[in-house]
């Protein structure tokens, strides 16, 4: 195991761990533990002499969602310990944790709220994933939230955070002290409108590799939840003050999910404001709650204009699921232009159930990155096709074939490579049904 990841493991399971007391009573709970071997013709990922390996893999997983008078709680995550028995590399930790709980202190009034996400990040974004080039981080946020009823329709709400961010190697780790103050006023019991004011501070460890700075926002929000559509809109301004200079800029963000059918969601997200690697580990982990694959996010300590946009489709009918989504990001670095860059990312899944034991699963995940200053580009394929056995009331065999490739424009880090699994796993719960992880 790589140094630090021991460290990181211990403070991913502390949410799951103080949870685990409620699961009696929670309203969904599923787990499960997996043991399996795999090959791969190419675990380098080079495209010039390749080398076999043969992984062995334990893996443990985990979805909680508990509601009760005085606890809301969700946890998600897949745990999975990789030996590389042939040597190429030391054994590492892969996986992710996404958990919130909220504790309910003095009913509608004062309410103080946990959040842990745990994975992987790459190193350096220009080189492909392997075991060399990723890194556990681990992002744990704390503190109260108070809601002061002014009137039968008005509220004011504070809250404030202190959140500490942790690398499994990169001397990247900091602290953020943040808060926020709202001015709400319901309109109708399914939408309202509100004036809010937010600031975070984000001191580093190292102050050589990384500066402090403040990020401050002030904007106005509109938010309906009726029965078949969720909407959250927001407008303002947005500054980054470091060093005795500010930079400004516009603030937008819209989400918007509609419920077409029973069968379909649909839904976008829309945005322009400032964000940090520590602010988008988190945001990318949490679209992808139960992967091994590492965040594509730069190791930087410098915060970025961010514009971006996504939009998906869920449909979920009998036996049948599909799922697609394509987003577009534009990350640009006043201090640093090197790292600008634009990234575009497809995501495609069908899951159906063949019958009473068997299930199938194909996807693919493309991505597309883009550096104008450094004039280099690059695109990432990974295409999976799975199928899972559910040989008794709890017990599932899958077998899975991956397929990997990256072609740049330079012919630097072109590789292609193969691998395939068996899995026997151990489930119960939600997750049992299609012996996939949550």
């Amino acid at each position: 195991m790589k140094p630090g990841s021991r460290r990181s493991a211990i403070a991913t399971g502390a949410v799951a761990a103080g949870l685990l007391a409620s699961a009696a009573r929670a309203a969904e709970l599923s787990y499960g533990v997996e043991v399996g071997v795999g090959q791969t013709d190419n675990v380098t990922r080079v495209e010039e002499d390749p080398q076999n390996e043969t992984i062995a893999s334990v893996a443990a997983q985990l979805r909680l969602d508990h509601e009760s008078k005085r606890l809301r709680a969700n946890v998600t995550t897949y745990l999975e310990y990789l030996d590389y028995l042939d040597n190429t590399y030391e054994a590492e930790l892969v996986g992710n944790l996404v958990g919130n709980a909220v504790v309910d202190i003095v009913e509608d009034r004062f309410t103080w709220t946990v959040d842990e996400t745990f994975g992987q990040t790459t190193q350096n974004q220009l080189a492909p994933s392997t075991p060399d080039n990723r890194e556990n981080v681990n992002y744990v946020s704390t503190g109260p939230d108070f809601t002061f009823s002014l009137g039968a329709r008005n509220k004011l709400l504070l809250n404030g955070r202190f959140a500490d961010v942790s690398y499994e190697s990169s001397e990247l780790g900091n602290q953020r002290l943040s808060g926020a103050l709202a001015f709400r006023r319901d309109l109708s019991d399914a939408t309202n409108v509100s004036m809010n004011v937010t600031t975070e501070q984000v001191a580093f460890d190292d102050h050589v590799l990384g500066v402090d700075y403040d990020n401050n926002e002030a904007f106005l929000n509109y938010s309906l939840d009726a029965a078949r559509t969720t909407l959250s809109a927001d407008g303002g301004v947005a500054e980054i003050k470091s060093d005795g200079e500010t930079n400004s800029s516009w603030l937008g963000r819209l989400e918007l999910t509609r419920r077409a059918s029973p069968a379909l969601t649909v839904g976008l997200e829309l945005g322009h404001d400032f964000s940090d690697a520590g602010s988008s580990f988190v945001d990318l982990q949490a679209s992808q709650p139960g992967s091994t694959d590492p965040v594509p996010v730069q190791q930087t300590t410098l915060p970025f204009e961010n514009t971006y946009g996504t939009v998906f489709g869920r449909f979920s009918r009998n036996r049948t699921s599909l799922e697609l989504r394509a987003g577009y990001y534009d990350e640009g670095y006043d201090a640093l232009p090197l790292y600008d860059r634009k990234r575009t990312t497809f995501e495609f899944s069908v899951e159906r159930s063949l019958n009473a034991a068997l299930s199938a699963l194909v996807s693919a995940d493309y991505s597309h990155q883009d550096y104008d200053s450094l004039d280099y580009q690059f695109s990432d394929l990974t295409a999976k096709f799975e199928v899972h056995w559910k040989v008794g009331r709890s017990t599932v065999v899958s077998f899975d074939y991956h397929y990997l490739t990256r072609n740049d424009d330079a012919n630097a880090t072109d590789y292609s490579s193969n691998e395939v699994w068996v899995h026997f796993g151990y489930l119960v719960g939600a997750g049992a049904a299609s012996g996939t992880a949550p």
